[in-house]
């Protein structure tokens, strides 16, 4: 199980936040940056946070496009990797852009090329049919 929690409320600096995280992750549940790479995190902060993964925010799923897009994208990869973070990447639409972030090493992605949102039931439902999800990896 993983928790997910934006980025700006990742970066707030209490002791209330990190003793919460602390105890949150003691239960077993993963934390998760969602949007990462909208706000203010900087790859200092992402060392310091016990987080577990790193939701890429869908603009710069968008991006990937261009060129500068694409490579922003890598070095995120590359940067969670080497950290041993794992990386999901948001707002995959097309099978050109799953391509190219499972190229980049993204093992997982979210996104209406895989389903469209839906509600709980409807996730156990589909998780029990067996239907394979289209995705990175």
């Amino acid at each position: 199980m993983v928790l997910e929690l934006t980025e700006s409320s990742l970066l707030r600096r209490d002791a209330q936040v990190t003793s919460a995280l602390a105890q949150i992750r003691d239960l077993g549940v993963g934390l998760a940056m969602d949007d990462f790479g909208t706000g203010y995190a900087s790859p200092s902060s992402v060392l310091e946070l016990p987080i577990d993964v790193l939701k890429i925010d869908k603009s710069f799923v968008d991006a990937l496009a261009q060129p500068r897009g694409r490579k922003f994208a890598e070095s995120i990869i590359s940067f969670a990797g080497a950290i041993d973070i794992e990386v999901i990447a948001e707002g995959i639409e097309t099978e050109e852009q799953r391509a190219l972030l499972t190229e980049m090493g993204c093992r997982l992605g979210q996104g209406f090329l895989m389903a469209e949102p839906m509600d709980w039931r409807a996730a156990e439902q589909l998780l029990r049919s067996g239907r394979p999800l289209a995705g990175p990896g």
